[in-house]
């Protein structure tokens, strides 16, 4: 079934972020001339604003997921720091108590007529409450985390979160047999026939890896929780306890610093409604970096051998490609591109979700 006719890519998904782009925006160099982003959320596309590129395409598909990143990127522009949190509903600010706030923020945002409409639309539907947590993808997460509280214990998680050193969280894990909850865990969210009832509706993508899914989210999940502190991971948050309310796990639009660069930024940014294989024909030659996120998981037959070559001709001389990989890894052509992961190790490693396998493609000269 081709991407564009498949019910998953035709309405709102995401809202927050599937991914963590602190690794697009530590691949983007500085001051290119022309990137193009698949937009989602919105959120992995504003972020890159922070690398002041000359332009930014944001493509997609769902004209829900263009509209929201048009919000976004306004209250980026308009809204000081701490408003911005406040409106989306970031923590410190994801509490009752920031209602009242919201609301009058909302009024404060300078919109296109059709964007505020869907914009006050989305906010009256969810009570005005943060719509972080409105989309498909993160309403699934939020029953996952139901499970996740059944079967390792909401003691068990709220400890881990409460951590104050890694060596702290570790010794928890231990302690509580975490490792046998973990794979119980992992073993009921982990088939194609649980994502697909509850979210991909027939789309979820056809497994060419070794690995079943299980064992990718229990080595995901093991991985991050042994690297790091579970409460400065935004996708740990989401996963185990339902919802962001951490402030050090907030993505990387909300750092502070990276903020204030996409509000610094003079890019000039376009958005368009076309398909990943349309993308010369609609943006052009010369693109510096292009962000695809994992939509050629989803592809089949001709499209996923030749997308890559498709792309191909559209790249400026040393153009790069990140493509992410869910369950399936496309069978493509990579002829005339270069894999050059090994520059970029230290930012896929760190990267929040790890359920990916990431290329980062570049146009050999």
């Amino acid at each position: 079934m081709p991407v564009e006719k498949s019910e998953y890519f035709s309405r709102l998904n995401y809202t927050l972020a599937n991914e963590d782009t602190s690794l697009e925006l530590a691949v983007l160099p500085q001051n290119v001339s022309k990137v193009v982003s698949v937009v989602g959320s919105g959120a992995r596309l504003t972020a890159l604003l922070a690398n002041n590129p000359k332009e930014l395409f944001g493509v997609d598909l769902v004209q829900e997921q263009i509209q929201l990143a048009k919000m976004r990127l306004e209250c980026h522009r308009q809204l000081s720091h701490e408003e911005f949190l406040t409106l989306w509903g970031y923590p410190p600010f994801h509490t009752q108590d920031a209602i009242e706030h919201r609301i009058d923020l909302i009024t404060k945002v300078k919109l296109e007529k059709d964007v505020r409409n869907d914009f006050e639309k989305l906010f009256h539907q969810c009570g005005y409450r943060r719509i972080l947590q409105a989309g498909k993808w993160e309403k699934t997460i939020e029953k996952v985390s139901l499970l996740a509280k059944q079967i390792l214990g909401e003691k068990l998680i709220r400890h881990i979160f409460e951590s104050s050193s890694l060596d702290e969280q570790v010794e928890i894990l231990q302690g509580f047999k975490f490792s046998a909850a973990l794979k119980l865990f992992t073993a009921a969210i982990g088939n194609a026939s649980f994502f697909n009832f509850l979210l991909y509706k027939g789309a979820f993508p056809q497994r060419n890896i070794k690995q079943t899914q299980a064992n990718l989210y229990e080595l995901a999940f093991t991985k991050l929780l042994h690297r790091g502190l579970a409460r400065k991971n935004y996708f740990l948050q989401l996963v185990l306890l339902g919802g962001l309310e951490y402030a050090e796990g907030n993505p990387i639009e909300c750092d502070k610093d990276v903020f204030a660069k996409i509000k610094a930024s003079q890019t000039k940014v376009v958005f368009q409604k076309v398909s990943i294989e349309n993308i010369p024909k609609s943006v052009g030659n010369d693109i510096d970096f292009l962000s695809i996120s994992d939509v050629p998981s989803y592809f089949t037959d001709d499209l996923e051998k030749q997308f890559l070559q498709i792309l191909k001709p559209c790249l400026s001389q040393d153009g790069i490609i990140l493509l992410r990989s869910y369950m399936h890894v496309p069978d493509a052509d990579r002829a005339g591109y270069d894999l050059v992961n090994d520059k970029h190790h230290e930012a896929i490693e760190a990267e929040k979700t790890q359920l990916y396998q990431v290329e980062i493609l570049q146009n050999k000269s």
